[in-house]
């Protein structure tokens, strides 16, 4: 998943790179056919990922997010991300708004809300516009 502006700026580049030695590898004449069509394949496998990451940062940028019909506690850290880059809002204004460092942000969104405690993460949503009553999201 994408987390921030220079995030995506890194895997736009990155997809760049596959997307180049994709082509080499498709004009590349081995001795070892089978070999060729593996790397292909892994090369294929891995530009499908980075273009799907995109594609959701772009859908998540534009402000089209919503909400899960359930959500556990497995999923809240990547809706609660996901609601933050749908809200427009950087890693930088939204740890403003929760009172912590850009770095404390940062590393709560990479290690997935591991080390937050159950009351800031029912705080972290009620930011983002996300109920939780009950253990059930509202």
């Amino acid at each position: 998943m994408i987390y921030s502006a220079k995030q995506y700026e890194i895997t736009t580049e990155q997809l760049a790179k596959f997307r180049k030695a994709l082509a080499f590898t498709k004009k590349r004449n081995t001795g070892e056919e089978w070999l060729r069509r593996l790397e292909i394949d892994a090369l294929q496998s891995q530009i499908d990922e980075l273009e799907a990451e995109l594609a959701e940062y772009d859908l998540l940028k534009s402000g089209q997010f919503a909400l899960p019909k359930s959500l556990s506690l497995n999923t809240l850290p990547s809706t609660l991300v996901k609601a933050r880059i749908a809200s427009g809002l950087s890693q930088a204004e939204f740890a403003d708004k929760v009172g912590i460092t850009l770095k404390q942000m940062q590393l709560r969104e990479a290690e997935d809300y591991a080390d937050t405690s159950s009351a800031e993460l029912i705080e972290i949503a009620s930011l983002l516009n996300i109920q939780i009553d009950g253990g059930l999201v509202n």
